[in-house]
């Protein structure tokens, strides 16, 4: 469907005096203006190019043009969570039946720095960056390998290290993204319902970076 457009464009100093439209397609001409709000005549539309006449050279104009918009637009490429893995220690072991893990990977802290010469505006600096917190959440094993390795950190208060591997996407072939970061088991919960199954709830505390290596 066809629709109105407004761009503003720079005609080249040189020939051609030319301009391409960002929605070429079935392009026709309702004006071209300047800066002043002025008509300017002699300009055509061709297979999506604007041309003016060459008295305009290096001047800044609108023009006005209907058109079937551009799109490249072929569907979301958002990734489902499913095939998501979360593992401990240098191995790593995988921590089996996780199904919640919203990471949170840190803020940097900042710093007021705001005077008198500031303006309307305040100023900020940024200092650095405090890691963030994860809980996650999954169904309760006690022979899981994993979740045991979890237990143990949280027993012994021992620095320890994740790896969160995401799903591959469509161009990856050989694995997904990995995220990669050193934490404290800081408490390990579970709930327990007759008509639920005993779910797990897992604290880490994050210390130092935690780092995203791109999958291929």
């Amino acid at each position: 469907m066809s629709q109105q457009f407004i761009e503003q464009f720079t005609v080249p100093s040189s020939s051609p005096y030319t301009y391409d439209l960002e929605n070429p397609t079935g392009a026709t001409l309702v004006d071209v203006q300047s800066a002043a709000g002025v008509s300017i005549s002699g300009c055509s539309i061709s297979s999506g190019v604007l041309t003016v006449p060459s008295a305009q050279a290096g001047s800044v104009l609108w023009v006005v043009y209907t058109a079937t918009p551009s799109s490249s637009y072929t569907g979301s490429k958002a990734q489902a969570g499913r095939g998501t893995q979360l593992a401990i220690g240098s191995g790593p072991t995988l921590i089996g039946e996780v199904k919640d893990l919203p990471l949170n990977r840190g803020k940097w802290d900042l710093i007021d720095v705001t005077n008198f010469e500031s303006g309307e505006d305040s100023e900020q600096v940024v200092t650095i960056r405090k890691p963030g917190s994860v809980t996650f959440k999954g169904n309760r094993v006690s022979s899981d390998a994993g979740q045991a390795l979890v237990e143990a950190a949280y027993q012994n208060g021992a620095l320890t290290a994740f790896t969160l591997t995401l799903p591959k996407t469509a161009t990856q072939v050989t694995s997904g993204d990995k995220y990669t970061f050193n934490a404290y088991v800081v408490s390990s919960d579970f709930s327990d319902e007759a008509t639920q199954a005993i779910q797990f709830s897992v604290e880490l505390q994050i210390s130092g970076p935690c780092t995203l290596t791109v999958g291929s």
